[in-house]
């Protein structure tokens, strides 16, 4: 003989017991209490409860401690046998990051840069030469104007000497801050169409 289930049975079934989150370790509340993905499947709304501190995940939510602006630009890592060229993506006083084309295997290790930040509504050019960085992150991407898959590399500025310091200075009161994608992406879409 079967039983009849009630609804409070029902509603007993599809509580869940409290969940403990990965990332700060306290017990989210019962009205926020659904069922998470495992790390593995994990989705955007989830994501910030199923990755682990140390991880590279962890590490990039940690890196960016400055505001970075969008700047139509170029970078070339000099001291390869032939140089590495990519286009800036952002760059901030503390770093830069650049989108390349192919998976390139550049070294963790102390790099040399040239930049060249251009203008081409306002003729504006800038270079700030001979600049030493690191390699802190390397994502692939799709691109933000041809959506084709790319590298976007974070670079982190070493050893700046007073005069750099200056240029970079000078560099971010003259670009114009972008405040949205959707301005940044009339702009560059400018720039192509010209």
């Amino acid at each position: 003989m079967t039983k009849k289930k009630s609804r409070r049975d029902a509603v007993q079934l599809l509580s869940t017991p409290p969940i403990k989150t990965q990332k700060t370790g306290e017990t989210l509340p019962v009205a926020d209490n659904r069922p998470r993905m495992a790390a593995s499947g994990q989705n955007k709304i989830d994501r910030e409860y199923t990755y682990m501190p140390g991880t590279l995940l962890a590490t990039h939510h940690a890196k960016r401690s400055s505001n970075r602006t969008r700047a139509n630009g170029i970078v070339a890592l000099t001291n390869f046998a032939k140089p590495v060229v990519g286009r800036i993506y952002d760059i901030a006083p503390g770093g830069l990051s650049f989108l390349h084309a192919s998976e390139t295997d550049i070294p963790a290790s102390a790099l040399e840069m040239e930049i060249l930040i251009f203008d081409n509504l306002t003729k504006f050019e800038f270079l700030v030469n001979e600049i030493k960085g690191s390699i802190k992150a390397k994502i692939s991407i799709a691109d933000p104007i041809s959506k084709t898959p790319t590298w976007r590399y974070s670079v982190e500025f070493l050893d700046l000497d007073l005069v750099q310091q200056k240029r970079l200075k000078i560099l971010f009161d003259q670009v114009p801050p972008f405040n949205d994608q959707n301005s940044y992406e009339r702009y560059q879409k400018t720039l192509y169409d010209s």
